[in-house]
Parts: C-alpha cells; sequence; structure tokens
C-alpha cells in the first residue's frame, strides 16, 4: 500500500470498507482482521471533505480498541453472530455507515475529477 498515492489509497481501503460492511457490518470487516484498513482513513475523509464519514470510522475504532481480543478471536459461525447480540451498538454504526456512504463516495469522486493525474501515476 506504502507504493500507492493518498487518493489510490483511500479509494482501495474505502472500497474494501465498504463492500465489508454492506455484507456484514463493520463486526465482520474487524472481526477478519481489516482494522488496520480503518487507521488512516478519518485523516484521508477530512481531507476530501467527508466529516461525517471521517467521524464514524473514527467511532468504529473507538469501539473497537478495548474489544479487540474478543472481536478478533476464532470462533464458530455461531459464536460470531451472538456477537451481534452482545455488542448491540456496532448495529447503529452500520446503519449510520449505509446512510452516509453515498455522500461519501460523491466525495471521493470530486477528489479523483479534481486529481486524475495522481490516479495515472503507480505510486507516491
Amino acid at each position: 500500500m506504502e507504493e500507492l498515492t493518498e487518493g489510490q489509497q483511500l479509494i482501495l481501503c474505502f472500497d474494501y470498507v465498504m463492500m465489508q460492511v454492506k455484507g456484514g457490518g463493520f463486526l465482520q470487516l474487524l472481526h477478519n482482521g481489516y482494522a488496520g484498513l480503518l487507521i488512516d482513513l478519518p485523516e484521508q475523509l477530512k481531507a476530501i471533505q467527508a466529516p461525517e464519514m471521517a467521524l464514524l470510522i473514527d467511532e468504529v475504532l473507538q469501539f473497537f480498541v478495548p474489544r479487540k481480543e474478543k472481536i478478533e478471536q476464532e470462533m464458530s459461525v455461531e459464536a460470531f453472530a451472538k456477537l451481534y447480540e452482545q455488542m448491540p451498538e456496532i448495529n447503529e454504526l452500520d446503519e449510520r455507515f449505509v446512510a452516509i456512504y453515498q455522500d461519501a463516495l460523491s466525495k471521493i469522486n470530486q477528489y479523483v475529477r479534481h486529481h486524475l493525474q495522481e490516479f495515472m501515476q503507480m505510486g507516491g
């Protein structure tokens, strides 16, 4: 990822996060070990004028840190499904993501249109 520009990293990370969250929520993303994708997103999203999504991603990280061991441990599908019941606050974060991700996508599209040269190069 380091060979990619900031904008390229943003697109790659946000696309993956979006697919995971729309498919199974933040809990799925975090359980599968992809919390690292979220670390730089708040600053990148603020830089493209997507503060609502930046705040949400930051809140997801704050939710995750004290629960990291429990969320990332290996478990059966049934045990994983119970995490949604044990951690109902994650559902609200998922719902907020679904409500605002289109706006963030629009901001990303605007950024790409205004910085085409960045996406024509192969690295930072």
